[in-house]
Order: C-alpha cells, then structure tokens, then sequence
C-alpha cells in the first residue's frame, strides 16, 4: 500500500519520486496548482487510511479493556476509545463518514487489504494473545501510513510554498529549494 516504488505507475510512488519536485520553480503556474490538487487527492486518501486503522486499533484496545486485560494500545480504559481525538461515540458508532467505494480486490492496497481481512478483524471471537498480535499489526501498519502521509505533507508543503512565492511576490518570501 504506502510502499513507495521508485518510478512505480500509482500516484504515491509519483509523487514521493525524486523527479516531482524537479524545477518546481521553472513550470507553470496552473501546473503547480495541478501538482497541488494531485498531492492532496493523495494526502485525502492516506488521512482516510489512518482514520481506518485508528478506528481498528480503538476497537482491540477497547476489547482488551473489556476482557479486563491491561491495553498495549492507546487506551487505558474503555470510555477512552468511545471518547478519541479522531471520533467519538457518535463517529464511532455510526460510520457514516467513512463510507466510500471499494476498490476491485486486485487494486487494493495493502492497508485495504488488511482493513478487510475477515480473520485480523474479527476481534471478539480470539484470544488475548491473538489480540495483542492483531494490535501490533495494526499499530505498526499506522506507524508506516502515517509516515508516508508525513512525506506526502512534506511535498504538499513544499509545492503550496512555491505557490505563495508567485503569489505574494519574490520580495516578500524566501524561496526553498
């Protein structure tokens, strides 16, 4: 999924290429503003990845919690995982916003992949050992996007800096190579 593959065909590898950034001063104004759009369509998509794996980690720590195991994960009680920085009882028991289509299987990134695996996602019927694996997994896959969702900012950065630098005028901003 967020394996980045130097001269790869999917947008991440695109642009996390050493080429994307290359004469970002010397093209077109309008096609900065493509890049723009193209690296936020890619940012979207890894914020909506890290909005799923957070949302699987919060429900094994809370079955964690509940089993009356100590959580490895971010929470030290149940309410905690109702009550997260990235929901909340209202978000986490409707899912209404994290409706979208699905990718044809072959398609699937890796993370989807993992999000969908009816044998990792099935929490209430392992052991507590089995959970703790699961978490791990899905800890470190969210270490990962997370990563390359920082990457990916990095460039949205660096193109939106470009940008203001037309905008505003070379006088009143410094340009970043």
């Amino acid at each position: 999924m967020t394996d980045v593959m130097p001269g790869g065909r999917r947008r991440l590898d695109r642009i996390l290429g050493e080429d994307y950034l290359l004469s970002l001063d010397e093209i077109s104004l309008p096609k900065v503003r493509a890049k723009i759009h193209y690296v936020n369509a890619e940012e979207h998509e890894l914020a909506f990845l890290l909005v799923l794996l957070r949302d699987r980690i919060a429900n094994i720590a809370t079955e964690q919690c509940l089993r009356g195991g100590t959580s490895n994960g971010p929470f030290a009680h149940p309410a905690a995982a109702l009550e997260t920085r990235w929901g909340g009882l209202g978000r986490q028991l409707s899912k209404r916003h994290l409706r979208r289509p699905l990718l044809p299987p072959r398609n699937r990134r890796r993370v989807e992949r993992l999000l969908h695996d009816v044998d990792l996602t099935d929490i209430h019927n392992r052991t507590d050992d089995e959970l703790s694996r699961v978490l791990k997994t899905f800890t470190k896959e969210e270490q990962h996007v997370r990563d390359v969702h920082d990457r990916v900012r990095a460039v949205a950065h660096r193109c939106m800096t470009e940008l203001a630098y037309r905008v505003q005028g070379s006088s009143h901003l410094p340009r970043i190579k």
